[in-house]
C-alpha cells in the first residue's frame, strides 16, 4: 500500500498517456511521506525494487477542460531513475499500480521506490498507452465500450452504466519464472476476447478516450465469443 500519499491541489490529473505537450502540462509536484536530506543526491533500491520519478502529465482532460483540485488523481507513469531489477532499466517509462510504493524527495523532486512487481509495463518514448509492453504475466486489454441502453431499451446515463468487464486483449507479457526457473508464459492470445476479473488490475485512458486496463493473466476468467 502507498505510504502516507498527499499531491499538492495544484497537481493536475494522468490520463494514462505520456504523449501530451508541454504547453499543456506541468510536472506533479508531490509532497513527499520522506524527504532525503539535501546532501544525498543518489538513491539506490534495494531487494526487487527500483526508483521512478514521475514524468510531466497533463493539465486537461482529452476534451481539454481543466480539471478541479477535487477530480485530480495521482499520476502511475514515470521514469526509471534507478533499478536493481532484470525486468526493467535506467531511462524505461513505466506504468505502475496506482497506489504503489513509498514516495521520497530527492533534490526537491518527487520519486517513489517501487517492487518490481508493483510495475504494471513498459511506454515506448511518447507513446499512448496503447503501445505499452506489459510486464512479467500481465495482460493489456482494450475494453468494451459500456452499453447505452438496457435489454429493454431503456437509454442509461453515464452514471448509470456498468462497468464492462469484458475486452480484446492487446498485448501480453513474458512470463513469470516458476520455481524451477522456467518462464511460464500467460494463457492469453493478441487478439483474443476475453472476460476478466471485477475490480482487477491498473485502468488507463488512450488519447482517443478508449479504456483499457492491465490484469494479470490469473485475473482472466474466460474467453468469449
Amino acid at each position: 500500500m502507498m505510504t502516507a500519499m498527499r499531491v499538492q491541489a495544484g497537481s493536475r490529473r494522468a490520463i494514462g498517456h505520456p504523449s501530451a505537450s508541454a504547453s499543456r502540462s506541468r510536472a506533479v509536484v508531490v509532497r513527499a511521506a520522506v524527504s532525503v536530506p539535501s546532501e544525498i543526491s543518489k538513491v539506490t533500491p534495494l531487494g526487487d525494487r527500483v526508483v521512478v520519478k514521475a514524468v510531466i502529465v497533463e493539465e486537461k482532460t482529452s476534451s481539454g477542460i481543466f480539471l478541479p483540485s477535487t477530480s485530480q488523481a495521482k499520476p502511475n507513469q514515470g521514469e526509471i531513475v534507478s533499478a536493481n531489477v532484470e525486468d526493467v532499466k535506467v531511462g524505461d517509462v513505466v506504468a505502475y499500480s496506482k497506489y504503489a510504493g513509498t514516495e521520497v524527495e530527492i533534490k526537491g523532486e518527487g520519486h517513489l521506490i517501487l517492487k518490481n512487481d508493483d510495475l504494471v509495463g513498459v511506454l515506448p518514448a511518447g507513446a499512448d498507452v496503447s503501445k505499452m509492453t506489459p510486464l512479467q504475466d500481465r495482460v493489456l486489454i482494450k475494453v468494451d465500450e459500456a452499453s447505452d441502453s438496457t435489454a429493454g431499451g431503456l437509454v442509461l446515463t453515464d452514471a448509470s452504466k456498468e462497468e464492462p468487464t469484458i475486452g480484446t486483449v492487446v498485448a501480453v507479457g513474458p512470463g513469470m519464472k516458476n520455481a524451477e526457473g522456467e518462464l511460464i508464459a500467460p494463457g492469453s492470445t493478441v487478439g483474443s476476447r476475453v472476460m476478466y476479473q471485477k475490480f482487477s488490475g491498473s485502468e488507463f485512458e488512450g488519447s482517443d478516450g478508449a479504456k483499457y486496463i492491465v490484469v494479470k493473466d490469473a485475473d482472466i476468467l474466460a474467453a468469449v465469443a
